[in-house]
């Protein structure tokens, strides 16, 4: 009885881990697709921030 019990902790521990990588690996891409997102707004408001005050 012991051993089960004890058993099925360790599965719920290794599957409660194995949520916890998978939401960091989520998290990061999430993280990463923002910065990209940030990063081209960015280039691209440059070219247009320039031509506009070249144009004043």
């Amino acid at each position: 009885m012991f051993f089960s019990q004890q058993a099925s902790h360790q599965n719920v521990f290794s599957s409660f881990s194995f949520i916890q990588k998978s939401i960091n690996i989520v998290h990061f891409q999430f993280m990463f697709d923002a910065k990209w997102e940030v990063g081209l707004l960015v280039a691209a408001s440059v070219p247009r921030a320039v031509v506009t005050h070249l144009e004043k």
